[in-house]
């Protein structure tokens, strides 16, 4: 523990022990100033703190996106396969898809990047639409690119 931690825990024993006003009615004495310009100082200090924190990003939920319970099924199956990179394995891919489906993005820097446009994209298709997009090999499966340079360089032929 560092003096910070001890003063912590320090002042919220105290102020459990004996109360806030208790606490600013001695400190206020000690620093010889009034209770109302320590109370003032304090809530300056709350206020501070206040504006400094911001809002945390809410993470991005396909579930927030399904229509009805069999698009949420297929979307939830999608996001995994996205997520285990065994569907649009590559950044290109999802921009090739994005652009077919006349979405085109500027400046998608990685796959996570444009999920969740790509999420906004699949929630708008039907379940059958979706249940086609897992079962189509040249989206699902299939090599990477550096796969089959990867088989050519080693002598490898075919697949994997």
């Amino acid at each position: 523990m560092n003096n910070k931690d001890l003063i912590e825990f320090d002042v919220a024993l105290l102020l459990l022990r004996y109360g806030e006003h208790a606490i600013l009615r001695q400190l206020s004495e000690a620093l010889r100033q009034t209770p109302e310009q320590l109370e003032e100082k304090v809530a300056s200090i709350r206020n501070r703190k206040a504006k400094n924190s911001r809002p945390k990003p809410v993470a991005f939920t396909v579930s927030r996106l399904a229509k009805d319970l069999e698009t949420f099924d297929q979307l939830v199956s999608l996001e995994e396969k996205f997520d285990n990179r065994t569907f649009l394995k590559e950044l290109k891919d999802v921009k090739r898809f994005l652009e077919r489906n006349g979405n085109s993005l500027p400046r998608l820097k990685s796959r996570q990047d444009a999920k969740k446009h790509l999420f906004e994209v699949l929630a708008g298709k039907t379940s059958s639409e979706l249940i086609r997009l897992q079962e189509d090999e040249v989206v699902s499966g299939g090599q990477s690119s550096l796969g089959v340079i990867s088989d050519h360089i080693l002598g490898r032929s075919g697949g994997r």
